[in-house]
């Protein structure tokens, strides 16, 4: 069979693009002879044992060979429009459940199969379906793609859209709830301050912390791009009043880190936060005299390292397991580093405690 005629291959598919059936348009290699229309329904029943098959036939003795064999029941041939002037293969055709190949009103062929380049010439003929051939070439591909496309763009922007509401709401859960453990909780002993009488000197004092609470949030919220250098330093210019008063001498080490997404968006004031119970800590709890802030990039582990070094006493055993540290290990979960206490390994530094924040350099670390 195969030395007589050549075969071509496409999928048929409908005006919504759905793949309807597979398209075999079959060519005589010798015009003058007639191939074998069993044998080539034998091979073709092979070949596509259940899969709906349409025949294109580009030879008029063997598409009646094929009108008047007996088709498998997933197999149908198309007939030319332009040989319906043959009344008796007209016939046929519409007795074997042929497919009209071609604009055409002709009665009885409830299936119409078009090429691509026919669907623009006019009305359809009406009551019947329509088939495409050719609708997976170039600009049938960019036609459908585009609709996909924008199809894809209308359901990323709404998911988008729900992400951002879904941050937003998050974000606000976040922000009220560092309100009311920060600065409301301050408030709430400023307010028992006064109520008790204690003096106004100490009144004041307690007012600070909430003026400086509240410029801390402030500038972590307004650092967004993942700076630690300059979350830092506003920290250092926020706390430094509070660290003299402490009689803490600020050792600063900081050298030159990228941007880090984690501390993109909220990240950022985790970050403060930690820094902020850390020296919280030391100035209660250290009796230290001096605190060393470093930073460096450990390219080889992909993280940035932040060093908080004091020369107190170091910290106890007990100390490890209280609630400040543990709300230091949840804050930095969310920006997924890892910390750390240890006694400090410069030898210049005597007793002390150093924490170690090991910050990843990108987004996937």
């Amino acid at each position: 069979m195969l030395g007589q005629v050549a075969l071509g291959y496409a999928p048929l598919v409908s005006k919504s693009f759905d793949i309807e059936a597979t398209r075999v348009t079959v060519f005589a290699l010798r015009p003058e002879a007639t191939p074998d229309a069993s044998a080539l329904l034998a091979a073709l029943a092979e070949a596509f044992p259940a899969k709906p098959v349409l025949l294109n036939v580009a030879h008029e003795g063997l598409l009646k060979g094929l009108l008047a064999a007996a088709l498998p029941g997933n197999m149908k041939v198309e007939v030319p429009a332009f040989l319906l002037s043959d009344a008796d293969l007209a016939a046929q055709a519409q007795v074997r459940g042929a497919l009209l190949k071609g604009r055409s009103d002709a009665a009885g062929f409830k299936q119409l199969v078009l090429d691509l380049q026919e669907l623009g010439g006019g009305p359809l003929p009406a009551g019947k379906s329509v088939l495409v051939s050719g609708a997976r070439s170039a600009a049938d591909f960019k036609q459908a793609l585009d609709a996909r496309t924008r199809e894809l763009q209308d359901r990323w922007e709404d998911l988008q859209d729900s992400e951002r509401q879904r941050s937003a709401a998050q974000e606000r859960e976040r922000l009220l709830q560092e309100m009311h453990d920060g600065l409301g909780s301050q408030l709430v002993t400023a307010r028992l301050c006064a109520e008790r009488g204690v003096p106004s000197q100490a009144l004041v004092g307690q007012l600070d912390e909430c003026i400086r609470e509240m410029r801390l949030t402030v500038d972590a919220l307004a650092v967004t791009d993942g700076d630690l250098t300059l979350l830092l330093a506003n920290l250092r210019h926020r706390m430094a009043p509070r660290l003299q008063d402490a009689g803490l001498e600020l050792d600063w080490q900081l050298t030159d880190v990228p941007l880090l997404p984690t501390l993109r968006g909220t990240g950022g004031r985790e970050l403060i936060r930690i820094v902020q119970e850390a020296l919280s800590n030391i100035i209660h709890h250290a009796g230290a005299t001096r605190v060393r802030f470093s930073t460096r990039v450990d390219a080889a582990r992909g993280q940035v390292l932040l060093s908080i070094v004091d020369n107190g006493r170091g910290m106890a055993v007990d100390l490890r397991q209280g609630n400040g540290l543990r709300g230091m290990r949840r804050r930095a979960e969310r920006i997924r580093a890892a910390i750390d206490w240890r006694p400090p390994e410069d030898a210049a530094v005597e007793g002390g405690t150093e924490l170690l924040l090991r910050l990843p350099l990108h987004a996937d670390d």
